[in-house]
């Protein structure tokens, strides 16, 4: 089984912020970086934020090696500043959520979500999955006996004291295909777990080395793919659970570790899309909890046959899941818009009102249309929204990242509000 060289993992930032060194190392450690993976230097100037360098797959299958970038760098594509919104009706369908990550609806309707936990280390064994039915069919699954736990007491952890801000992990990504329902549990340090639910029965199908934040299904090769972001890795699971290399990404132009934090597939092409989060340009703890860079996080496009990758559309600051539809038009989340009021400690949540390193009420939803080069603002002011589904005409948001009860601004910036974890349906 293939085991990455690294094990120190985290969701999305902390995996970004793996000590890197000095900063004004990074042009250098960029270039070195690209040129072990074949892939030339970086794109754009030093400080340009997060441009990748599209080119082949860093990959254990020895054909694979010498392949050659698809597309010329002209290709790439960056987010407008001021794109035209085009806001979408929501409403709240769950509340009182504890860090909130997979969405997947079955055949039946019913809603499985997976929860990260509270983090809290004096109860570290908070995460869970759970079916939501919706008995009185009044729009929420709020009402008592609509929610039911099928995995409980799955290790949950919080790493503010590591990287200064509020983040919790644990339960991830819910995917379905090939008469499998898999469920992935993320962890900080060591290997995921990939869980198999069938007939409401939780049974572990595999352990990967690494943090598998997200994982999907491809009908046509019969295979799962997943993103490691401790390690920057696509990864290709067979269907003994068995991981391969596919893709090792290099590091952005700041130096960055690049973080691939989600994963879906386009239904037209086959072609994986992956969203790049970004990472720290200073190192796992020695930033204040606000040296993220915005707009250097990206979505690129990846060929599962050819091993051939480019980026598709850059300048997003912290992307995190996303989803296609049949067309091939591509939902996006952005996590928030600037990075403030660090976490310093655990006891500075008593000490008053914070943000916790992600600005709160900040997210966006993007609707984007790759070959008209078209992005389009869905929803504003969404609270660190993290997983996504689409399903038919609707999107469900899961929202609320971090320590449960604490205060944070609310959506008016003016007041507070308890921070809770929650789940939104949007109507396209």
């Amino acid at each position: 089984m293939w085991r990455p060289k690294l094990r120190v993992s985290i969701m999305w930032s902390y995996r970004a912020c793996r000590r890197q060194g000095s900063a004004l190392l990074a042009p250098l450690l960029s270039v070195i970086a690209s040129c072990q993976l074949g892939c030339g230097p970086p794109q754009g100037p030093p400080h340009s934020g997060g441009r990748l360098a599209e080119g082949p797959a860093t990959t254990n299958e020895q054909h694979a090696t010498s392949v050659t970038p698809q597309h010329p760098a002209a290709s790439e594509w960056t987010l407008p500043k001021m794109p035209p919104h085009e806001l979408k009706p929501r409403v709240r369908v769950a509340s009182g959520l504890v860090n909130p990550r997979g969405l997947y609806e079955t055949e039946a309707g019913v809603l499985l979500v997976s929860q990260a936990g509270t983090g809290n280390p004096n109860a570290p064994f908070t995460g869970s999955l759970s079916e939501f039915r919706d008995r009185n069919h009044d729009g929420d699954f709020d009402d008592p006996g609509e929610r039911t736990v099928l995995l409980g007491r799955q290790f949950s952890t919080n790493i503010l004291d590591i990287v200064h801000r509020d983040e919790v992990f644990g339960m991830a990504g819910i995917a379905g295909g090939g008469a499998k329902m898999v469920v992935t549990h993320a962890p900080f340090d060591g290997a995921s777990s990939l869980f198999l639910l069938r007939d409401k029965q939780v049974s572990k199908w595999s352990e990967i080395e690494g943090t598998l934040n997200d994982i999907v299904f491809s009908a046509q090769r019969s295979e799962w793919f997943a993103v490691s972001s401790s390690s920057d890795e696509i990864i290709r699971i067979n269907d003994a659970g068995h991981a391969s290399q596919l893709l090792k990404l290099p590091k952005l132009a700041d130096g960055q570790d690049a973080v691939p934090a989600y994963i879906d597939l386009n239904p037209q092409s086959g072609k994986l899309l992956i969203s790049v989060f970004g990472g720290s340009p200073v190192g796992e703890s020695a930033g204040d909890g606000t040296e993220l860079v915005p707009s250097s996080g990206s979505i690129i496009e990846m060929d599962p046959q050819s091993f051939k990758w480019r980026p598709l559309l850059v300048g997003l600051t912290a992307p995190t899941d996303l989803a296609v539809s049949a067309d091939g038009t591509i939902y996006a989340l952005e996590l928030c818009d600037s990075f403030l009021d660090p976490t310093p400690d655990r006891k500075s949540f008593s000490r008053g009102v914070s943000h916790g390193g992600f600005r709160r009420h900040s997210g966006r939803l993007l609707r984007i249309e790759a070959k008209r080069h078209s992005v389009t603002v869905l929803a504003t002011g969404l609270d660190t929204p993290s997983n996504l589904l689409l399903s038919g005409n609707q999107l469900w948001i899961s929202q609320g990242m971090g320590t449960p009860g604490r205060r944070i601004p609310n959506a008016t910036g003016i007041g507070s509000e308890t921070l809770s974890g929650f789940i939104e349906r949007i109507t396209l």
